[in-house]
């Protein structure tokens, strides 16, 4: 089957599960994924892949996160000089 029409089944497959039954989207996207993996005929190598995309995701995650944090410390003491600059016009 082609990848294009399996992708736009499946994008119609989540929008109608969450929007018209009120599945959870969580478990629309878990349903739908199994749904595609068997129609596009992706080999299954177990817990190994499983654990492959995983490890993928929780990295990208650190990596914003950790962006995230330096930049909210940065930007905490320009708020504080701010408030007080605020605080000493009134």
């Amino acid at each position: 089957m082609n990848l294009i029409l399996i992708f736009l089944l499946a994008l119609i497959l989540i929008l109608i599960m969450t929007a018209k039954f009120k599945i959870h989207p969580f478990l629309s996207l878990i349903t739908v994924s199994l749904f595609v993996a068997i129609l596009a005929a992706k080999p299954f190598d177990g817990l190994e892949s499983i654990l492959t995309g995983m490890r993928r995701v929780i990295y990208h995650l650190a990596i914003i996160i950790v962006c995230g944090s330096i930049i909210g410390s940065l930007v905490i003491p320009v708020e504080h000089i701010s408030l007080r600059n605020q605080a000493n016009k009134e």
